[in-house]
């Protein structure tokens, strides 16, 4: 028998998203790397209890940001190799896989404009659309992180809480994901109070190889729209549930 689970400014003040103009204080890129932190809420039916204790609780992956004064491109780190549990309990085995798919955020900071590749089901999709424009407000908070003097903003986007924290001291406006928009790149990003959780581990900055900076050109183009009624069509067709921060979880159960 097999299951699948497709598991310093004012306070308040609004930010909205701004082309990077010609300033001699940005630096001309840099390679930032952060750790995305995801909870998970597994269940499969008929779990024993011990296994439903030993589930994980939560998911690391590694990912990594390049930028230039114009552009970047937030993606999975590929010098870390994905994870995989095997758990065996109540005469039942399963095999955890936890790898993220080889999804791609390019953003084009002058035009404000993004182009997103997705992995779905073994098919590639690109969206193409504007970059999200909410507004940030700043809270007054403030802290250290890596030793940069970092300032801490929020916004509600679809229902989430998104909060982050960037610093002026680079003044890029630019950051992991979807947290762009700030006078500063963004360090540290917590969606809903820990329901997805991204920590920078390192910044390294000055010029980089414009390879690297290459927009996504291979998939299906769609709009947001059309990617997101693709996915939901395809996971009530499995009877599935999807995981959080867009990724696939796989789970395969054996009696």
């Amino acid at each position: 028998m097999k299951r699948i689970v497709l598991i310093s400014a004012l306070p308040f003040l609004c930010f909205q998203l701004f082309a990077q103009e010609n300033n001699p204080d940005l630096p001309a890129g840099g390679t930032v790397r952060y750790t995305e932190t995801v909870k998970l809420n597994i269940k499969v039916e008929g779990m024993p209890a011990d296994m439903v204790a030993a589930m994980p609780k939560e998911r690391k992956s590694e990912k990594v940001l390049v930028f230039n004064q114009t552009h970047s491109l937030f993606s999975n780190d590929m010098r870390v190799a994905a994870n995989e549990n095997v758990m065996s309990g109540g005469g039942m085995t399963i095999a955890f896989r936890g790898a993220d798919p080889e999804n791609q955020l390019y953003y084009n900071l002058q035009d404000q404009k993004k182009i997103e590749r997705r992995e779905f089901m073994t098919r590639v999709f690109l969206i193409e659309d504007q970059v999200n424009t909410a507004s940030w407000k700043l809270t007054g908070n403030e802290k250290s992180i890596l030793n940069y003097p970092c300032q801490e903003a929020t916004r509600e986007v679809n229902e989430r809480t998104e909060r982050v924290w960037f610093t002026p001291a680079i003044p890029i406006s630019t950051g992991p994901g979807e947290f762009l928009g700030l006078p500063g790149l963004v360090l540290e990003a917590d969606i809903n109070n820990g329901e997805r959780i991204l920590t920078v581990t390192s910044v390294e900055l000055g010029d980089i190889d414009k390879t690297l900076l290459t927009r996504p050109r291979k998939g299906t183009r769609v709009t947001q729209e059309e990617f997101d009624e693709i996915v939901r069509e395809k996971m009530e067709e499995m009877g599935a549930q999807q995981g959080s921060a867009g990724g696939t979880f796989i789970i395969r159960t054996e009696r």
